[in-house]
């Protein structure tokens, strides 16, 4: 078999939106951000709510759970914390900018191939 360039586009559709803020809390913890930093992000997230107005129909605020505002420059930091960890596990090449992640090996065998697939797997799972 020949050595092929493989790459895997991984694009995190709305992943900013399913980061579960305890979660995104621990792991803040676990890479050494605690005492009042780790205390005021967690009450920076938690309280929030949203609702949906569609015309005239608007629906009845509901606490929100997960996801990390997009609009200040914590947000995309946080995410980037949070999937700071995403390639652990990972035997190839994984490039990662906020939400536009890229799987990279190269594979010359099946073994390889088989490889890549079960590591583009373990990301998409994430």
């Amino acid at each position: 078999m020949v050595n092929l360039w493989t790459l895997y586009i991984l694009i995190l559709k709305k992943a900013f939106d399913k980061v579960p803020h305890a979660r995104l809390v621990n792991k803040l913890q676990a890479h050494g951000i605690s005492g009042n930093v780790s205390q005021w992000i967690a009450e920076w997230l938690q309280g929030r709510q949203q609702r949906v107005v569609l015309n005239d129909s608007v629906s009845n605020w509901l606490h929100v759970l997960s996801g990390v505002p997009q609009g200040p420059i914590l947000g995309p930091l946080l995410f980037i914390i949070f999937i700071n960890d995403i390639d652990n596990g990972i035997v190839n090449k994984l490039l990662k900018f906020v939400d536009d992640t890229k799987l990279v090996g190269i594979v010359s065998s099946p073994l390889e191939v088989k490889e890549l697939g079960e590591s583009g797997a373990r990301v998409t799972c994430f």
